[in-house]
């Protein structure tokens, strides 16, 4: 029977479940327990006792006798003004530094707050400074303010400019028209003129991978759809998103009946730089037939700028080459030399002077290029002949070298002609004169090689020459490439609204079919007239088609409009459930009508939903998902739904937010309950959804990017917090809080009352999990930051002298100075004054037993009778309150090996323990509850002990199941930092 040593070094695994009790093949098997209750594991590895909680108040209701919950929210404008409020059914209440706020008549300062008990746990909050913001689908948003610790005011939030429903108008739609509208074939798009490029591009989407892409520099050029039929005197709705430089491009819905006239024909100008938007049009088909169709046109035209419109410097090698011809006596004025290219007999610098005509040549420039003018000079001796020169001529284009490399005037394989003002070049003006001309060139497409054929000359003498000649390109101010994508064109049945006024309050907005329940109170309406968008707040509604409103914009008519829209948020369509803010803008999430929807507000303004083409205008975004639960901002967006999880935009990049350019990923398919996560800046912890939506979640997951250097592989992960104490977690979490100081602990209440925690550390591998049970239900816990620590805030429900009283209590520091300053006891006070015997103001704990510490001794037998209690030697430090008697940990199953293997289900006797402790006094152990023995210090030890302890003997018998078990029932301060013990097995 060898005699076994393990050192218990650390309990950094925490309470583990009891289907983990056989995995001793685990590393973390010798750091884990079977139970840790009201301990909490330290990151150093040690298990400290948790300290007792300060009675503050008991809540509004309570006080009255009234049994209904509270809930505590923290309102932290920074880490020096911190607050906690308590949310009843209809009010609010506040406490800072440990206290009550209060007016000057000691009456606690108190506003109302809009929720019923049953939706308190229900609401989400965010806070920016002074300014928090609460959401809940059945309650329009509200917001407090704080101006100093006493002035607090609760108000309603009426957003600005929507955010809107994405069409007021529309009661029904009937099915896509469009074939391919989405671009993801290369087909049923047919090329409109002379494109330089129409293809299907994966260059960038709106939707999907791929989209339509044109590029011209002329207008009128594009692409249009297959055809489509349509039927006379039915609205159609033609939707479409547009990506461009250009800053305009034009739109044309051909008659169904193929007369060759125009549904709609128009020329859409200030579209957005570089940014997808998305378009809608409405029409009424007057001649319906199988022969309509939709295309979508460039509007540009060439910005001719930046032309020397003056006299040319002097020849170059980059004009194109001409010639000029001079005769005997005549010197050459400023002629260019012959072209390399020209054809015909030459004589001289020109060609025969006699009838040589149909002469050609040709020009390479080197790459393709669109010529939008011809700048010449014709012949010209000095001091006259006007009437020589050049005259017919034709241009034309060419992408072929071979086609290039043919000089013979007839052959035109190859070549396109290309249109030009005027085809002839006007004669000298004479007098020793510059004369520079210019023909303007219908721009087409892009040719590399050019060639000018002359057809005639002027004058009798039959000169055929050219001074100079320039091929000149256009300068545009943009880039003529326009993308199109996800096209829908479907029938529509249509509800008209019309205004009584163009601005006033109390103006009545008359729709044509029913629409208006009692539920658009509030809702904004915005009505298009032309290219005016205005905007009315309904006020009250008189039946289901007239409505009462205040006009906020003023509208653009009185006439009946089809293009309008309705708020998204209402209480017809519900409101935001959850929200955070992100890169300076609130983004919520999840109505009643679109519980996948995820809206963002504009840039630095979190109450405007004004929707345009700017990147810092709003946005909103459909998941196609479930429920979105929660919303949270890290490097990127985060989303969660009942389902998965998401981001918006990318994790590796840097850019902000562009509500132009939206897109969420769906990174983890977890699925979140309803409650809102902790965001811990690097990562978001969220309780995973059980079963129904409406289930109280049992898994704490941890969100977050990860990556991997040895396999270079990287990605969102969601850790299992819980995985190795599934138990703990009981019924599910109903309430949350963090505390990163002085430990950083998990913090969460259960549906059935339990307080539970998790020491989580990443960077240590730290997640340890424990129970914290308390005579009572622990029903909503905060934390704020406190004067030498975060503090945790708790409302816990107790039963006093036989009566439920619900109290706020808050957690006392874990680190004191001295025995006397332990606090160790639950709902409790303290005294600190001269010496007393009676100890007042307990009030709260009438008719019960309580545990007290004086002076850093234990006084037992104390129950409070008339508020108070009477200590039998006068102390000047007492604290009192509800003694914490749960308060153990037990290890696992010891496993130190036996000379077979294992010492797993072996016969064990533990013949003694030592405990290295920290700063502790008192405490029992042994191997079970009902067999514990008190712990043994080295002698003389007094008051706060930091050391090993003498061995605790006779710790029971033979077992196969061997489990040391350290307990502390007094209201004294406990740390355990090893357990030694030392044991024998049995190998037979």
């Amino acid at each position: 029977m060898p005699r076994t040593s393990p050192v218990l070094t650390n309990f950094t695994a925490g309470e583990w479940s009891p289907k983990l009790y056989g995995r001793i093949d685990l590393a973390q098997y010798q750091n884990a327990c079977k139970a840790m209750r009201n301990f909490v594991v330290l990151v150093h590895g040690g298990a400290q006792r948790r300290p007792g909680t300060y009675f503050v108040a008991e809540t509004k209701d309570s006080a009255n006798g009234v049994d209904k919950k509270a809930r505590l929210i923290p309102f932290k404008y920074d880490t020096t003004q911190a607050y906690v409020m308590e949310v009843g059914e209809g009010y609010a209440r506040f406490y800072m530094d440990q206290g009550q706020i209060v007016d000057g008549s000691d009456n606690p300062i108190e506003i109302a707050f809009p929720f019923f008990e049953d939706d308190l746990f229900a609401f989400r909050y965010i806070q920016d400074k002074d300014l928090m913001y609460f959401f809940h689908p059945d309650y329009q948003p509200t917001k407090l303010t704080r101006t100093s610790h006493s002035a607090w005011q609760m108000t309603t939030v009426y957003f600005e400019n929507g955010p809107f429903a994405s069409e007021g108008a529309i009661s029904d739609e009937g099915p896509e028209l469009i074939t391919n509208g989405d671009m993801e074939d290369d087909s049923n798009w047919t090329t409109i003129g002379s494109a330089l490029l129409r293809e299907r591009s994966n260059d960038r989407a709106y939707e999907g991978t791929y989209s339509q892409k044109v590029i011209a520099e002329a207008a009128d050029i594009g692409f249009k759809s297959d055809t489509f039929t349509t039927v006379t005197s039915t609205i159609y709705r033609l939707r479409f998103r547009v990506y461009t430089a250009a800053g305009s491009f034009k739109i044309k819905v051909h008659q169904g009946n193929d007369s060759g006239t125009w549904a709609v024909e128009e020329t859409i100008s200030d579209v957005p730089v570089n940014e997808w938007t998305e378009y809608t049009r409405y029409y009424t088909e007057t001649a319906g037939g199988s022969g309509a169709y939709v295309e979508f046109l460039t509007a540009l035209t060439a910005n001719i700028t930046g032309y020397d419109t003056d006299y040319p410097p002097e020849y170059n090698n980059s004009y194109v080459k001409a010639t000029s011809y001079t005769g005997p006596g005549y010197e050459p004025y400023l002629a260019t030399m012959h072209s390399t290219s020209l054809t015909g007999t030459q004589v001289g610098n020109s060609w025969e002077t006699t009838t040589e005509t149909n002469r050609r040549f040709h020009i390479d420039l080197g790459e393709a290029a669109v010529i939008r003018r011809i700048y010449y000079e014709n012949y010209h001796i000095s001091g006259g002949y006007t009437d020589r020169g050049a005259k017919d001529f034709t241009l034309w284009g060419s992408n072929s070298p071979t086609a290039f490399a043919e000089l013979t005037y007839a052959t035109d394989t190859g070549w396109t002609e290309l249109t030009c003002d005027n085809n002839q070049f006007d004669q000298h003006a004479g007098s020793n004169v510059a004369d520079p001309k210019y023909i303007n060139v219908t721009p087409t497409t892009k040719y590399r090689y050019y060639a000018i054929k002359i057809a005639n000359n002027w004058g009798s003498r039959g000169f055929l020459g050219l001074r100079r000649i320039e091929l000149q390109t256009a300068e545009y101010e943009v880039n003529p490439v326009i993308y199109i994508d996800k096209v829908e064109q479907c029938y529509v049945e249509t509800n008209t609204i019309t205004p009584s006024a163009t601005t006033g309050f109390g103006i009545t907005l008359t729709v044509a079919n029913d629409f208006f329940t009692s539920g658009h109170i509030g809702a904004l309406v915005e009505i298009t007239h032309g290219e005016t968008k205005g905007q009315a707040r309904i006020t009250a509604i008189t039946s289901a088609t007239i409505a009462v409103a205040d006009v906020v914009v003023d509208f653009g008519g009185t006439t009946a409009a089809t293009d309008w829209r309705i708020s998204a948020w209402s209480n017809e369509n519900g409101w935001p459930a959850c929200g955070c803010f992100h890169e300076q803008r609130m983004i919520a999430g999840c109505t009643h009508t679109d519980p996948d929807g995820v809206w963002g507000s504009r840039t630095t303004a979190y109450e405007d939903f004004q929707d345009g083409s700017l990147a810092t205008d709003s946005f909103a975004y459909k998941l196609q998902s479930d429920i979105v639960r929660w919303v949270a901002s890290m490097s990127s967006l985060l989303v969660g739904t009942v389902d998965s999880e998401y981001i918006v935009g990318s994790i590796n990049s840097d850019a902000a937010l562009d509500s132009t350019d939206v897109k969420m990923t769906r990174k983890k398919r977890k699925g979140s309950a309803n409650i809102d996560p902790i965001n811990m800046g690097d990562s978001v912890l969220f309780v995973q959804r059980r079963g129904e939506p409406g289930n109280y979640g049992k898994k704490i997951r941890e969100f977050t990017y990860n990556y991997d250097p040895e396999t270079g592989v990287a990605g969102f992960l969601a850790y299992n917090l819980t995985l190795f104490a599934e138990h703990i977690t009981g019924s599910g979490i109903v309430d949350w809080a963090f505390m990163s100081s002085p430990y950083p602990i998990i913090w969460a209440v259960t549906a059935d009352g339990d307080l539970i925690g998790c020491s989580y550390e990443k960077e240590q591998k730290v997640v340890a999990f424990h129970k914290h049970p308390t005579d009572g239900d622990v029903e909503s816990v905060c934390v704020i930051p406190g004067a030498e620590q975060d503090e945790l805030w708790l409302i816990v429900k107790r039963t006093i002298d036989g009566v439920a009283h619900r109290f706020v209590e808050v957690m006392a520091d874990f680190d004191f100075d001295t025995l006397d300053d332990a606090f160790f006891v639950d709902c409790g006070l303290t005294y600190d004054g001269a010496a007393a015997t009676t100890i007042s103001g307990l009030d709260h704990l009438e008719g019960e037993a309580v545990a007290v510490l004086a002076d850093g001794e234990v006084v037992r037998g104390k129950t409070v009778s008339g508020g108070e209690i009477t200590l039998d030697t006068a102390a000047s430090k007492v604290h009192v309150g509800l003694p914490i008697t749960d308060c153990y940990i037990q290890t696992v199953e010891l496993e130190g090996g036996s000379i077979e293997g294992a010492a797993a289900g072996k016969q064990k006797k533990l013949h003694n323990v030592a405990l290295r402790l920290y700063n502790t006094v008192g405490g029992k152990i042994g191997t079970t509850t009902g067999n514990l023995e008190d712990i043994r210090y080295p002698k003389g030890t007094s008051g706060l002990f930091t050391g090993i302890t003498e061995d605790t003997c006779a710790l029971g018998g033979w077992d196969n199941d061997i489990a040391p078990i350290i307990k502390q029932d007094d209201p004294l301060p406990m740390t355990i930092l090893t357990i030694m013990p030392r044991y024998r097995t049995e190998d037979k």
